[in-house]
């Protein structure tokens, strides 16, 4: 029996995420793809025998913008994100967040006809304070999620 293919959309490399995603790993095909190595603030030492497949991409700078708590955001696209799923071709795709990764993971899922799941641990404090564009990037991530 073929395992489901699962892939990931994870923004960097968060080690209190692999014990869950070593077990995801047992039950399906999984691959996490990390949009980017380490983020500011998160700078982990990432193992080179992770217990599930992982890709790191080399991210591409969009435009900078100010978040909502007056930090200054950039947004950021993987290199190669469309290629990898092309490749691997993924039964279901995990969106970690509204990033411009998840959406086109999403865009990619629907087009696709494969399952989308959104996986969010935005708080209600966060929500109430996020700005119109980023409240219709959530509500249309809602839209294509199943």
């Amino acid at each position: 029996m073929t395992k489901i293919k699962v892939v990931i959309l994870s923004s960097w490399y968060d080690p209190y995420r692999i014990p869950l995603f070593r077990e995801l790993s047992k039950q399906f095909d999984l691959t996490v793809f990390y949009s980017m190595r380490t983020e500011v603030g998160r700078e982990w030492h990432v193992p080179e025998d992770l217990p599930f497949q992982a890709k790191f991409f080399e991210p591409f700078f969009l435009w900078k913008t100010k978040q909502m708590f007056e930090e200054l955001l950039l947004i950021r696209y993987p290199k190669g994100l469309l290629r990898e799923l092309f490749r691997i071709k993924p039964d279901v795709i995990v969106g970690l967040e509204a990033r411009i990764d998840c959406i086109v993971g999403a865009i990619w899922a629907r087009l696709k006809g494969r399952g989308y799941i959104t996986w969010s641990d935005l708080t209600v404090y966060f929500d109430m304070r996020m700005g119109s564009i980023r409240r219709s990037n959530r509500r249309m991530m809602l839209a294509l999620s199943h």
